[in-house]
Parts: structure tokens; C-alpha cells; sequence
């Protein structure tokens, strides 16, 4: 019923930065609170255990505290796993995701649930992908100074654009950029070698705009 990423901002608070929530149930969004919430008294308990989960909120190690956060937002049952990032960021040590930037959480609120394997590699896999894409960024300021910042971020989206067309065996793919004034233009494309980059030709494109694209995905 719901899925949410928390931010830590200290080592036991933090707070919900988004949330996918099915209708009818009380939103988490910007709400801050303990991480006891979720299981863990300490962001450091996620990083020993790897992941917490909570399959009944009526569970014997629930506690109080707890509890009153699974009333207040109608949580019958949890599964956190922490987004980990290398705290150290050096290039002359070896890579170690020591550092707990938050936790990838799915609950459920109409039932207790008991999670299963698949459904915790799933939610493992999404993490790895989250540590990624927010590691990268502070690697290439650390690696290459901030005067080389813009064309390292620009071959790793490149990268990443290869990679999406090659997985989902399409022609194109490409990252399209909203102006301040509602326009956009297309700023980073991949595209098959039998076929002509579309560089400026959507730039300003009356179709594409903020209004019509506030969903999610259009298709």
C-alpha cells in the first residue's frame, strides 16, 4: 500500500522525502520521526542487519513507541532496508558502503504480511540502484574538481542512456530538460547508428511542457 525513501538527518531521526501511496490511507510525506518507526533504533542497526522487516504490527518486539506511529498511519506491517553510500569517497581506498543515507521502506495497512524473498531481493536491487545514482554525483566532485563537473555528469548520463535503449532494445533514449518559462530542450541523447540524432528538433516543442507531463510517465 505504501512505499516511501527516509532520510536520515541525524543518527536515529529523519524524515520521508517521497512517497507512493495508495488512496485512502494517511500520507508519511515530509513527516519527521524516529527511525524506530521502521525497526531500527539507530541507522547503524539497518547497516548490521541489512534490513528490517515487520510482518505484524502487533508483533511481540513492536514497541510502544512504535506502535504509535503504525496507528497514526495505519501500518500493519514493514520492510526497510538501508540505502547505503561510501562515506569515505577517496580513490585511494578500497570501495565500502559503510555509511546509511536513508531506508527504501514498503508497508502494507490493510493486514499483516509476511514478506518473502523475492519481494526483499527486489527491494535490495531498487537500493543498489538509489546508492548509485546518488554516489556518483559526489564521487566525480571529489575525483575530477568542480571545473570538470559538467562533462563527467554529462558521459554519465550519456552511459546511463546507452544502457536504458540497449536494455529495453529501443532506438532512442534521451533526457529532455524543462526551461523555467515551461519549454524544454533535449540535452542528452543515445540513439541507433542507422538513425539521425534528434539534437534541437524537439527543443521548444509546443507537446512537450510541464502541464502535460506531470504524471508520472506518459506514453
Amino acid at each position: 500500500d505504501r512505499a516511501l525513501i527516509y532520510r536520515f538527518d541525524s543518527g536515529n531521526n529523519g524524515k520521508v522525502i517521497a512517497e507512493a501511496l495508495v488512496p485512502g490511507w494517511t500520507p508519511t510525506l515530509y513527516e519527521a520521526f524516529s527511525c524506530n518507526c521502521f525497526g531500527g533504533q539507530q541507522a547503524t542497526d539497518f547497516l548490521a542487519s541489512g534490513l528490517i522487516a515487520v510482518d505484524s504490527s502487533h508483533d511481540t518486539q513492536v514497541t510502544p513507541y512504535q506502535k504509535q506511529l503504525f496507528n497514526k498511519f495505519q501500518i500493519q506491517a514493514s520492510l526497510a532496508l538501508p540505502i547505503l553510500l561510501d562515506s569515505s569517497l577517496s580513490s585511494d581506498s578500497a570501495y565500502a558502503l559503510d555509511q546509511v543515507w536513508g531506508l527504501l521502506v514498503v508497508q502494507q495497512c490493510d493486514e499483516a504480511r509476511q514478506w518473502q524473498e523475492d519481494e526483499i531481493n527486489l527491494l535490495y536491487q531498487l537500493t543498489m540502484e538509489l546508492t548509485r545514482v546518488l554516489q556518483t554525483p559526489l564521487s566525480i566532485i571529489e575525483s575530477v574538481g568542480q571545473s570538470d563537473i559538467t562533462t563527467q555528469i554529462g558521459h554519465s548520463i550519456q552511459q546511463t542512456l546507452q544502457e536504458i535503449r540497449q536494455n529495453f532494445n529501443a532506438d532512442r533514449a534521451w533526457v529532455y530538460a524543462f526551461n523555467p518559462d515551461g519549454s524544454g530542450e533535449v540535452i542528452s541523447e543515445s540513439v541507433g547508428d542507422q538513425f539521425e540524432q534528434a539534437n534541437s528538433v524537439f527543443d521548444y516543442d509546443g507537446a512537450l511542457n510541464i502541464d502535460n507531463c506531470q504524471p508520472q510517465y506518459v506514453v
